[in-house]
């Protein structure tokens, strides 16, 4: 069954040492989708690509566009699970780009998949979520570039001055 996803929630699961992708789908089903670091490096390394192929190769620029997006990510209730869940492992990621958006498409064995779009902003924004998920896992940062990281750590310091 193909799902198209709207709404994600991006996890780390310690007991599973993985990733785990909860999303709604517009088939009012909850794809739970299960990611690897294997897997997530790669698409990781894709990603970055694409963000940075947009024509910003002024490390500064790339660090200015990264504040941005993370800092305009809106404050949302997670996806939950329920009874109308449907999960498996990502075996692949297949990577769609037109000039407007993302598309990727999450595979599994046997005959699921999901897929989401993303605006640039909106890549820009899941990114940073996966990027303080490696961080929470204790996985290797080596894959992000500096000026990512720069971003993130200005990002993470604002956060710590916010009053609410």
């Amino acid at each position: 069954m193909n799902y198209n996803l709207g709404r994600i929630t991006t996890q780390y699961i310690d007991n599973e040492d993985r990733i785990r992708v909860l999303g709604e789908s517009s088939e009012d089903t909850i794809c739970e989708i299960w990611l690897t670091h294997r897997l997530m490096d790669r698409l990781v390394e894709n990603l970055l690509s694409n963000v940075k192929s947009e024509g910003a190769a002024d490390k500064a620029l790339q660090v200015f566009q990264q504040e941005v997006a993370s800092s305009s990510l809106p404050k949302q209730s997670p996806v939950e699970k329920d009874n109308h869940l449907v999960s498996w492992l990502a075996i692949a990621i297949d990577i769609n780009k037109d000039n407007e958006n993302i598309g990727l498409i999450f595979r599994s064995e046997k005959l699921n998949s999901a897929s989401i779009s993303f605006q640039t902003i909106e890549l820009r924004q899941w990114l940073s979520i996966i990027y303080k998920t490696y961080k929470q896992a204790g996985w290797s940062l080596e894959i992000w570039p500096e000026w990512f990281k720069e971003s993130n750590e200005v990002s993470e310091a604002d956060d710590k001055y916010s009053v609410h």
